[in-house]
């Protein structure tokens, strides 16, 4: 086989490894912000931001955080991850992936008790680097929140 046959199949199977992160991404989301399936996909000194939810670097702060999120404020979510963009870099050590999300949740602010049906929709925005492992894993991860909203009931009835 070419050696650019080989780099070519390469590029092919890292984009479908990136594929799965980012539904596993997803079921760590599903299954409260779960550290034991998110953390092992981040970079040490990864940094994880949202506007709404702030900046935080290091992966065990990370982890932390996130699953302090889905203890108060994101109490169900059902993340849907759309339409990946994912481009490898020439030198095969780093990439970027884009995705929009989709997500149906039960969100409580500070003043609630219970929380309510919420949309949630915006887009990930992250840089990812293959480590001494061989494994890629995401050292910048940017969620581009755009819908934050009440999901309630309609006043009317199509049927």
């Amino acid at each position: 086989m070419s050696a650019d046959l080989e780099k070519r199949i390469q590029r092919l199977e890292d984009i479908e490894e990136i594929k799965k992160m980012i539904a596993r991404y997803a079921q760590a989301g599903d299954d409260k912000n779960n550290p034991d399936i998110f953390g092992p996909m981040i970079t040490e000194d990864a940094i994880w931001e949202a506007e709404g939810f702030g900046q935080h670097k290091g992966r065990d702060v990370i982890t932390k955080v996130l699953s302090e999120v889905a203890q108060e404020k994101i109490l169900w979510a059902l993340h849907f991850m759309t339409s990946p963009l994912i481009d490898i870099a020439e030198d095969g050590k780093t990439a970027t992936a884009m995705w929009y999300l989709w997500e149906t949740a039960i969100a409580r602010d500070d003043r609630e008790a219970e929380g309510k049906s919420t949309w949630i929709g915006g887009w990930y925005e992250t840089d990812l680097r293959r480590e001494a492992d061989g494994k890629w894993r995401w050292n910048h991860i940017r969620l581009m929140l755009k819908l934050f909203s009440p999901n309630e009931k309609p006043e009317w009835d199509i049927l």
